[in-house]
């Protein structure tokens, strides 16, 4: 691979409409929030994004891209050593049908193949030779569809957000609303109204969505149901399955084989 900057900014105003750029960063580190002129599609060839974007938390394995449109305000944190593949779109070569929000996009092993191609091609590419074909075929490769199974309502209370961050951190956390109340000094009820208007949902359903959202990572890694179900707080793999089944409509071995 041809060396290139690893600096974003370096790919915002260039003339050509699609750009591509490499990067790495090891397990932990965090991209503070920011923005880009152009539109992107993050790629991560190994490790796991873990993305807040449009108050959304958002986990992307290898399998799984993540579309943001222009000026969308971003952050970013790694889990394992991250291999990013970004390729930045004009704003004005947006395809039609181009989603106007954050959105999680399964990887073909096409697009895998362009993006880690496209990670090597120089800035000033030939528009109507191959690069620039290939560059074209990535835009137009990118699927929408399977986007919302990868993210959780991400709430601005503080009280909320720190039950949040626990249980993202370690999903196998059992403790009840009250027991939460009771460590940072609030009541369940109130607790209970918070969670309603800052997620959309219970504190037990977000639980349980933080746990799939835990899972399916794991799950696309290799980690067996068994082992995937013990780390997000369940004690057989039948109950974490059924979950699983009732959230995303597919038993976990399934969707594995979508």
């Amino acid at each position: 691979m041809i060396k290139k900057s690893t600096n974003r900014d370096d790919y915002q105003y260039v003339s050509n409409p699609f750009s591509a750029m490499s990067n790495e960063f090891s397990t932990g580190h965090i991209i503070a929030e920011h923005r880009h002129v152009r539109a992107q599609l993050v790629f991560a060839e190994s490790g796991v994004m873990e993305i807040y974007a449009d108050h959304k938390c958002w986990f992307i394995p290898p399998q799984r891209a993540f579309w943001l449109p222009s000026n969308v305000p971003h952050s970013m944190r790694a889990h394992g050593l991250v291999a990013l593949r970004t390729f930045y779109v004009a704003p004005d070569m947006c395809r039609t049908d181009a989603p106007d929000h954050p959105l999680a996009v399964k990887v073909s092993r096409l697009l895998h193949e362009l993006l880690v191609a496209a990670a090597s091609i120089p800035v000033d590419y030939d528009l109507n030779g191959r690069d620039g074909l290939l560059m074209q075929l990535i835009n137009e490769e990118i699927n929408w569809a399977d986007g919302e199974l990868f993210n959780l309502a991400w709430p601005e209370d503080e009280r909320i957000r720190h039950i949040c961050e626990q249980l993202k951190d370690y999903p196998a956390d059992s403790r009840s609303l009250k027991e939460w109340g009771e460590l940072i000094g609030s009541s369940h009820r109130t607790l209970s109204r918070l969670f309603r208007k800052e997620t959309g949902v219970t504190f037990m359903e977000w639980r349980q969505q933080a746990r799939i959202l835990y899972a399916l990572p794991l799950l696309l890694s290799g980690v067996s149901v068994l082992e995937t179900a013990l780390a997000v707080g369940y004690e057989t793999p039948s109950s974490f399955s059924a979950l699983f089944r009732r959230l995303v409509g597919l038993s976990p071995r399934e969707y594995l084989k979508k």
